[in-house]
């Protein structure tokens, strides 16, 4: 038993402090090539059939003088004779490309579509119409409340939990 656990200690350990996962490998490539609005996708050769789509938004510089990287971040896996399943976050990250903080969103057309002079841009779709315009300029927000009809929309929480 005290055998197991030290193995499995050794392991978490071994886990912790080993490289990045692949999912932050993906965003920092896409963060190093530094190019707005362009998005990335990533397929991968494993079992559970993952696909990365990654979209640098670009950066914007707050009130107090920080910086911002913001990237979309989207992936989708489909193990063999299951359903789909995905997560899409709006991910923040300084100008070292050290993660800041994140905000978990339901789906991908509750992503931003674009950066435009300190204000995220989510564009109008589907069932929800109404474009909404966030500003980052003092800041990250506590909450971003993103519309969708003229009384109903979706709030997401800024979250400084790593992802991966």
């Amino acid at each position: 038993m005290k055998t197991s656990i030290l193995i499995l200690s050794f392991l978490s350990l071994s886990l912790v402090a080993g490289s990045q996962s692949q999912p932050e490998k993906l965003v920092q490539k896409v963060l190093k090539e530094n190019i707005p609005r362009r998005n990335l996708e990533f397929n991968m050769k494993d079992k559970q059939q993952t696909e990365y789509s990654i979209k640098y938004l670009g950066s914007v510089t707050v009130k107090n003088g920080n910086t911002y990287k913001i990237v979309n971040y989207q992936t989708y896996s489909k193990p063999v004779g299951l359903m789909q399943h995905g997560n899409c976050i709006l991910l923040i990250y300084t100008d070292k490309n050290k993660f800041a903080g994140a905000y978990f969103v339901g789906d991908y057309l509750s992503l931003p579509d674009y950066l435009d002079n300190k204000e995220l841009v989510f564009v109008g779709k589907f069932k929800c119409k109404e474009m909404t315009r966030v500003s980052l300029a003092n800041g990250l927000p506590q909450q971003i409340y993103k519309k969708c009809t003229k009384k109903l929309g979706d709030m997401f929480e800024y979250s400084t939990m790593y992802p991966f």
